[in-house]
């Protein structure tokens, strides 16, 4: 089995993570220093996650056409592995 969903879902769990952190410094600290830091950790954050979504949209897509690749969709796809479909019961061509 892929390790790539339990990569996914680590790198949102960062990035939440990230946000968390600048989100709470900027609360107690107000030096110009601190505040640009925050927002290179925030803008990090939003990166990772939004890259996470994308690779977890594009490991949907290729999992929904592996499984679409193994079973036939219709009975055009049926008769060309060699199989009649009649009133509701296969038969072999």
């Amino acid at each position: 089995m892929s390790t790539c969903p339990a990569h996914i879902k680590e790198a949102f769990v960062i990035s939440e993570a990230m946000i968390r952190l600048a989100d709470r410094r900027e609360e107690v600290c107000s030096h110009d220093g601190c505040l640009l830091l925050d927002s290179v950790i925030r803008d990090c954050a939003y990166k990772i996650r939004a890259a996470a979504e994308r690779y977890r949209r594009e490991l949907e897509t290729e999992e929904q056409a592996a499984d679409d690749s193994n079973a036939p969709s219709s009975a055009n796809d049926a008769n060309r592995e060699g199989l009649s479909i009649g009133t509701g019961n296969i038969q072999s061509g």
